[in-house]
Order: structure tokens, then sequence, then C-alpha cells
């Protein structure tokens, strides 16, 4: 089948290391949100689409929600699998995406977010860093994948040299940047659109 399926990946790998006292570290690759997102290219689609046939998109949007939701089922079990061996309170989950959406074109996204969106912008994910025991803080300033390392080492209290990392830890006091590959970056107070040279001071 194709994509794979990561309910399964998750269903065959934990007992590979929730079978231990030892401290454990497990890297996940999702594969199902893979595009195309139609029925016939996808089996992950057509595995979950009776859960989205009924909203308001076309079929590329509901199959990319559809195969979102083998994700979330498989993160379910991951979750469950953790519980049920007593390590879920010792867990963290850090769940990053490594790039949008792109097979699913632009305008389809945009439907989905509710808003236009310019070349930077497109480009924004969601990290988030988990413990069932830990307080919800969000964080709101711009930061990219770089940062993600040095943040988990100081919220577990490693010792690391920090000039061997090009990130920063995103709940320091430091003002975030996250840059693009066509040197567009982004802060605080603005982006810069590296296209048109033109800075866009922030809620301007």
């Amino acid at each position: 089948m194709w994509p794979q399926s990561d309910i399964d990946m998750i269903d065959v790998t934990t007992s590979n290391y929730m079978n231990g006292s030892n401290p454990f570290l497990a890297y996940y690759m999702s594969v199902s949100g893979h595009f195309g997102y139609k029925k016939s290219d996808n089996s992950i689609v057509g595995k979950h689409w009776n859960l989205v046939k009924d909203l308001p998109y076309n079929e590329e949007t509901k199959g990319y929600l559809a195969t979102q939701i083998e994700l979330d089922k498989a993160l379910e079990l991951l979750i469950q699998r953790l519980e049920e061996n007593d390590l879920l309170e010792d867990t963290v989950i850090v769940l990053l995406a490594d790039h949008y959406p792109y097979g699913l074109g632009d305008e389809n996204i945009e439907t989905l977010v509710g808003h236009p969106l310019d070349a930077v912008e497109l480009h924004h994910t969601n990290l988030i860093i988990w413990n069932s025991e830990i307080k919800t803080k969000t964080i709101d300033k711009p930061c990219m994948s770089i940062d993600v390392l040095p943040t988990v080492y100081n919220l577990f209290g490693l010792d690391y040299d920090s000039r061997l990392f090009m990130g920063k830890d995103i709940f320091s006091p430091t003002e975030g940047l996250a840059f693009l590959k066509d040197r567009s970056w982004v802060t605080s107070k603005g982006t810069y659109y590296a296209s048109t040279g033109n800075f866009t001071p922030k809620n301007s």
C-alpha cells in the first residue's frame, strides 16, 4: 500500500523500546500524509474517507485531512502503549513538520487556513513538545527546526556546548528568528521578503 500506515509503524515498533527499564529515544517519520490526496492515489485517504466526505472542501483537501487522521490515530496508539507500560509520565513527545503540504496546492491550503498566504507565511508550521504532566504554554515568537534541539536539551537540563548549535532555546528571552532558503526572514518585528527587497513590520 502507498503511503504506508503510521498506525502500523507504531504498532510493530513500540515493543522494541518499551520492554525494559532503560531510557529510550525513538525517532519516527510520518509518511501517511504524503501526497497525492485523491482516493485513487492514496490508500490512507480511502481508509478514512467516511470521516471527511461531508466536509465543505474539494476532494484533494478532504483527502489531505483524511491522511492526517491516520497520524492522529497513530499518536493515540503511541500514547496508549506508553500508558500501558507505565511510561507516559516519563516520556516527552516532540512533533514537528519538516515542510508545509506543498502537494496540496496553495489555493487548497489557503482554504483550510481561511485567508490568503504570502510566500513566507506559507511555510508556517507548528512545533509541539508534549508531556502528560507539564502545564500547557504557547510560544508565538518565530522559530525554526534548528531551535528544537537546544530547546529540548534545556528542558531536560542537559549540559551541552551551545557554540556547536546554530539554534536557540525557544523559551529563552532572545528574539525569535526564522529564515527561508531564498533569504527571506521573520522576527517578532516583521518579515523581510527577499524576492522584493521589502520589509513589512508586524501588525502593519
